[in-house]
């Protein structure tokens, strides 16, 4: 895993988030012994970092599926 720019829960960050926050993410639930976890953004996920939780039970809630949930 490579490292990533700045911690692991960026507040205010736009744009997109990338694989390597995912992986950093699955890896914090590891080091706590947690194998599921929520990942919650306003902004939106990259396909990769899609693609890199599918198989595991992370679930990633980006902006447009946040607002569905709130409405």
């Amino acid at each position: 895993m490579r490292g990533c720019e700045g911690p692991l829960s960026p507040r205010g960050r736009t744009g997109v988030l990338d694989l390597c926050l995912s992986e950093e993410f699955v890896a914090a639930l590891a080091g706590v012994g947690a194998s599921d976890g929520i990942f919650i953004t306003t902004s939106r996920f990259s396909t990769d970092a899609l693609k890199y939780v599918e198989p595991s039970p992370v679930i990633l809630i980006d902006g447009n599926r946040l607002g569905q949930l709130m409405a």
